[in-house]
This record gives C-alpha cells, sequence and structure tokens, in this order.
C-alpha cells in the first residue's frame, strides 16, 4: 500500500515478514514494519505565457505496466492559495481520467488562464484504478503582459462612423473598472465601463476619420483590478460619400 496523493497514509503500519533459507538448513525470519510518507513530486514543469489568452498544458505521463490503467486526475491551485483575492483571476480546467495503453507516454491536458500578470503553481496528480499507485507533477506558470490579446479591423469613410464591440470579462469577487485609451485620436472608446462581480460586459470602440488613409493603432483598456489589455486596430478611411444638401 502507499499513501494517498492528498498525503494521508492510507493505513498507519504496514507490516510483512521474509523468510530467508540458508544453505546449513537454518532459517532466519525478519519481521518488517513501514509507514507510507507523503508523496514527492515525481517532474516539475516550467513554462512561460501570457496573461489574457488560453494556455493548454501537456503534461507528459508513461504507464509503467505491461497492460492498460486508467487514472483519476486531480488538478489543483497551490499558490496562489485558492481561497485568496489573487486565485480569483486564474481559471483551471482539466478532465477527471485518463486512459494509458500499455507500455504508452501519452500528455495529459489541462488549460489555464489568468486575468493578470502573476506567477501560478499547480499540482496534478494521476492515481491508478487498479493499483492505487500515483504520480504527482507539478507546473509552475509564469504570467506575463501579452503585446496584443488580438487584431481590430476597422474601415469607414471620412466623417462616418463605425463601431467594434469587445466583451470583458470580470471574474472577481468585486467590480472592475475599465477606462479605454487610443493611439490615434480618431479611435476611441465609447464609455468608461464597470463590470459587476462575476460578470461580463461589452464595450464600444468607435472610428471616425476625419481624412483618408490607413495604418494601425495601439489600443488599450485598463483596469486597476484585472490589468491591462492591449489590442492592435488596423484602419482604413475612405473617401467621403455624396452628403445631403441643405437648402435654405
Amino acid at each position: 500500500a502507499v499513501a494517498s496523493p492528498s498525503g494521508r497514509p492510507r493505513c498507519e503500519k504496514h507490516r510483512g515478514t521474509i523468510f530467508i533459507g540458508t544453505p546449513d538448513g537454518n532459517a532466519i525470519l525478519y519481521s518488517l514494519e513501514g509507514v507510507a510518507l507523503p508523496p514527492k513530486v515525481d517532474k516539475r514543469l516550467q513554462e512561460r505565457v501570457p496573461c489574457k489568452k488560453q494556455h493548454n498544458q501537456r503534461v507528459p505521463v508513461k504507464n509503467w505496466l505491461h497492460e492498460r490503467q486508467r487514472f483519476d486526475v486531480r488538478v489543483e491551485l497551490v499558490d496562489p492559495e485558492p481561497s485568496s483575492p489573487d486565485a480569483q483571476g486564474i481559471n483551471l480546467q482539466g478532465v477527471g481520467t485518463l486512459d494509458l495503453p500499455p507500455g504508452l507516454e501519452r500528455d495529459y491536458r489541462f488549460s489555464i488562464y489568468s486575468y493578470h500578470e502573476t506567477a501560478a503553481l499547480v499540482r496534478v496528480s494521476l492515481t491508478s484504478q487498479q493499483t492505487g499507485e500515483f504520480m504527482v507533477v507539478e507546473v509552475e506558470v509564469e504570467f506575463y503582459a501579452p503585446q496584443s490579446l488580438a487584431t481590430i479591423k476597422m474601415e469607414a469613410a471620412c466623417r462616418q462612423q463605425v463601431r467594434h464591440k469587445i466583451a470583458v470579462a470580470n471574474p472577481l469577487s468585486k467590480p472592475a473598472r475599465f477606462i479605454g485609451m487610443s493611439s490615434n485620436p480618431c479611435i476611441r472608446f465609447a464609455q468608461e465601463l464597470e463590470v459587476p462581480a462575476r460578470s461580463e460586459r461589452t464595450l464600444e470602440l468607435l472610428f471616425r476619420p476625419v481624412e483618408e488613409g490607413e495604418g494601425s493603432a495601439d489600443v488599450t483598456l485598463k483596469s486597476d483590478e484585472l490589468g491591462v489589455y492591449p489590442y492592435t486596430v488596423n484602419w482604413r478611411a475612405t473617401p467621403a460619400g455624396l452628403e445631403r444638401a441643405l437648402t435654405m
């Protein structure tokens, strides 16, 4: 028997005997006692990924038996502490089982998403349904600020306005406020936005050119609670169409 992945021994002591026969016809009998200790980490992986983008993490797992095994899998956030405010901005998802053919290695995958720049430690525990044996893998993930979350295309005739909607989510237990900024004066956000706790809202990006041309601009949503959301806008302004004449 072995300790469970939670670190608690399944029984207090394990007992056994060894009988050894000697060439002179005598015998030696040994009594054995052992205690299963908390599990050690079999492997530690390191990843560096952008925040505000879902990351699919690979965890290689090898079946050490010559028969098919099914593993129960538990994926848990170790650091930051799951009940802490910092952990509210991190989402983890993974399936609860993994099947492995005899003697083969395959990847278990889980997804992780962080709303802000931070470091996280994830523990993956795999326990064989057949034997109770297990392995533990930890993944250190460093989240850095992304250069751009998406490229937005906007085209309008001069003195005409077009709109583009951007969805923002707030996973926190408190409201989050967003302020928009743009490197191009013809591109702006319609208004500031406050997203209630554990909700999602949309914010409109407006483009109203005053002269012909094309180019790119950097637009940013900034939240004190959830960090910076950078976007790239590829814009194009076409000649103004015929405007309605005013008759006096």
